[in-house]
């Protein structure tokens, strides 16, 4: 079981976070990352001397990791289609691509004190995100389970729906119009008083 099996902290799909109009503040996106299996690279001084250059990596770091005895290093998470496409079309064994879903807010730091944010394996860091994490996210469950092919590539277990119940969509009651127009009169009369911080409450009474 232990070699075809593998635990991985990905980042899944969440629920989208939209204001009272149904507009989006936070959304996941696919995307893909690159991984390795060290143990399937023959080679771990050629393989880190083609990939040093994309990955931002120094040489003697990426031969560290390929001459690792573990079965699972992560290269760069949420990489560009370009790099995506030149790593691949290297045909290195032992160097994969996995879906994964990244986090993203349209409207930059617009409420961004209330929406939160969320982390690399898609950990909850505050606000919004961390407070209904179990609705966006869906039930409480444990690492995503992959399976490893022949050639040691991974894949979702099947019915991944029968792991967790699917992520919900959260509705706020802002109107991210007015929250734009709010934060950039707060921020101008911040900066002009010379203050430390300051608050704003817009209410339809």
């Amino acid at each position: 079981s232990r070699q075809y099996r593998t635990a991985v902290k990905e980042a899944t799909r969440r629920g989208d976070i939209v204001d009272a109009r149904d507009r989006r503040l936070a959304v996941s996106i696919a995307t893909d990352s690159l991984y390795a299996d060290p143990k399937k690279i023959k080679d771990a001084k050629a393989a880190a001397a083609k990939l040093s250059p994309l990955l931002g990596f120094s040489r003697k770091e990426l031969e560290q990791a390929f001459t690792s005895e573990r079965r699972f290093v992560w290269l760069k998470r949420w990489a560009s289609p370009k790099l995506i496409d030149d790593v691949m079309s290297m045909d290195i064994e032992g160097v994969y691509k996995v879906a994964e879903h990244r986090r993203m807010y349209p409207n930059g730091t617009l409420a961004s004190n209330i929406l939160g944010a969320v982390g690399l394996d898609g950990r909850p860091l505050g606000g919004i995100e961390l407070h209904y994490d179990s609705v966006l996210s869906g039930a409480e469950r444990s690492d995503v389970v992959y399976r490893r092919d022949a050639k040691g590539r991974i894949y979702v277990d099947p019915a991944p729906d029968s792991v967790y119940d699917k992520p919900k969509k959260i509705v706020l009651t802002i109107d991210k119009t007015i929250q734009y127009i709010a934060e950039s009169y707060l921020e101008s009369a911040v900066n002009s008083e010379g203050a430390k911080s300051g608050s704003a409450i817009v209410i339809d009474p």
